[in-house]
């Protein structure tokens, strides 16, 4: 693959404000077809909004892809994939498919491209001494049931505005600095993906031209990014010409991995099902406490950024790969029981946690004065 330069970057930009374009001109289709999200208890958004950001992701990554590489250099696995896994979002999205469904139809897909295309784990890398950890006849499913799990993991923390899109884009980006790197296509389509949901967030994330969301990525949005993240995950961390280690992997999608799994643990212990939806998640619990959505946005996205800076110097800087994993088992450990502490004291930062509904009305007052 060729040196990284002008043009490349020239043709990056191009898949922001691609995204960003189709966003504004599928809104109209959107509408006509019913692909819309209305405010719901756990969804408590202002207004009705368009559920285009997936498709017009999609769409604007296949137009630029084949300007910076060659196509027999892209997976018909991955694009078959990525078709797929949007349309189950999109039926999600329209008639609600339901969860037992919905991760019958993500085993199904992500099987299919463990066992015919590249997303294969076939090791875990140095994960606890000097020694390969090989998965042998394990190796598909553990990674269905990786990939799997970071596809609902990611469709979990799409629950404010721009903050599923950011989070992407941070791990996507810091992908494709090591893909690009080790010379691996792989990495510049990483790129691409990034930029384009970048254009999207222009429309989605709190900008100064937002006073809020004007579109969603849905389902069909975060199903399709959550399986490109695995996607990528996958086949940038295996094989003689790794990008990066496999550990590495994890402290890139830190966050949606860290809320998701803390949750699920909390919602067993209270005796919910781990696929049930409530308002509980990172984003929530700072929303509740009264920060904005601004504020909770930063505050997250940093959080994202830093601890995938921590995984990209580790990378880089050579440290034995079990020792990061400890590190990020302390992580995890640290972060569960600051959740847990913070839930029950009902408080954060000094400001108490309180429900959505009392937010929204201290809020609609505080416009009206």
């Amino acid at each position: 693959m060729e040196r990284y330069g002008l043009d490349e970057t020239l043709i990056l930009l191009g898949a922001t404000a691609l995204a960003a374009l189709l966003c504004v001109v599928l809104t109209p289709a959107a509408r006509f077809v019913g692909l819309i999200d209305h405010p719901s208890p756990n969804k408590p958004h202002e207004g009705e909004v368009p559920l285009v950001g997936g498709i017009a992701v999609l769409l604007a990554v296949a137009a630029v892809v084949p300007l910076l590489l060659p196509l027999g250099s892209v997976s018909p696995w991955l694009v078959g994939g990525a078709v797929a896994m949007l349309l189950t979002g999109a039926f999600d999205d329209a008639i609600e498919l339901g969860p037992r469904l919905r991760l019958l139809l993500q085993v199904g897909v992500c099987t299919v491209a463990a066992v015919y295309g590249q997303m294969l784990i076939s090791d875990f890398g140095k994960l606890l001494s000097e020694q390969t950890l090989a998965l042998g006849s394990l190796a598909v499913p553990i990674t269905v049931f990786a990939v799997v799990g970071l596809i609902n993991a990611f469709n979990m923390v799409d629950g404010m505005d721009g903050l599923a899109g950011s989070v992407f884009v941070v791990a996507a980006g810091a992908m494709a600095i090591c893909g690009v790197a080790a010379g691996q296509p792989s990495g510049m389509i990483a790129a691409v993906l990034a930029s384009a949901v970048s254009g999207f967030l222009l429309l989605n994330a709190r900008f100064p031209w937002n006073q809020r969301a004007r579109v969603f990525m849905g389902d069909s949005g975060s199903m399709l990014l959550g399986f490109l993240l695995g996607w990528f995950t996958v086949v940038l961390s295996q094989g003689e010409g790794r990008a990066f280690a496999p550990v590495t992997a994890i402290w890139l999608c830190a966050v949606p991995l860290l809320d998701t799994g803390s949750l699920i643990i909390r919602r067993i212990g209270s005796g919910h099902g781990p696929l049930n939806r409530d308002l509980h998640h990172l984003h929530h619990l700072f929303l509740r406490a009264g920060f904005s959505v601004t504020q909770t946005w930063l505050i997250i996205v940093a959080l994202t950024a830093l601890l995938a800076a921590v995984g990209l110097v580790g990378e880089f800087s050579g440290v034995p790969e079990h020792w990061r994993f400890y590190g990020f088992l302390v992580v995890t450990v640290a972060y569960h029981l600051s959740v847990v502490r913070l839930w029950r004291q009902g408080r954060v930062f000094g400001r108490e946690i309180l429900d959505m509904e009392a937010i929204r009305a201290i809020r609609a007052r505080q416009s009206v004065s």
